[in-house]
């Protein structure tokens, strides 16, 4: 049965090179595909609402995807949360509408910067 299920991502981006997937370099996206492999056995691809740059952190991107498969959406999210690095945590799992797309049905985005600015580094909050 082909599902569309819908993941809400938390991550601390850091260590990537923001989220679309890159040949070479390391991304928020490539994590999740690798993890759903493993878990599938199929090549999958997600969509994210929107891509975030290098070093850039998110606490509710949402992303889709869609997967022939029997298992259930709490599967999925035990399923990724153990194979993901510890700074990629899945919030939430669940199947969704076949017409719902992370990109397309985006109502609001909302964005956080923090700038500090002081001639001595902080050691607490770096990025």
């Amino acid at each position: 049965m082909i599902k569309n299920l819908k993941l809400i991502i938390e991550y601390d981006g850091t260590c990537y090179h923001g989220w679309q997937r890159q040949k070479k370099d390391t991304t928020i996206q490539g994590e999740i595909e690798k993890a759903l492999e493993m878990i599938t056995a199929k090549r999958i691809v997600i969509t994210g609402s929107g891509r975030t740059d290098a070093g850039v952190h998110a606490c509710g991107q949402v992303a889709s995807f869609h997967c022939d498969t029997d298992l259930m959406p709490e599967t999925f999210l035990k399923g990724l949360n153990t194979l993901l690095p510890e700074d990629i945590v899945i919030r939430e799992c669940r199947q969704v509408e076949n017409t719902f797309h992370a990109r397309y049905n985006v109502k609001s985005k909302i964005y956080h910067y923090k700038t500090y600015n002081h001639p001595v580094p902080t050691a607490i909050n770096r990025s």
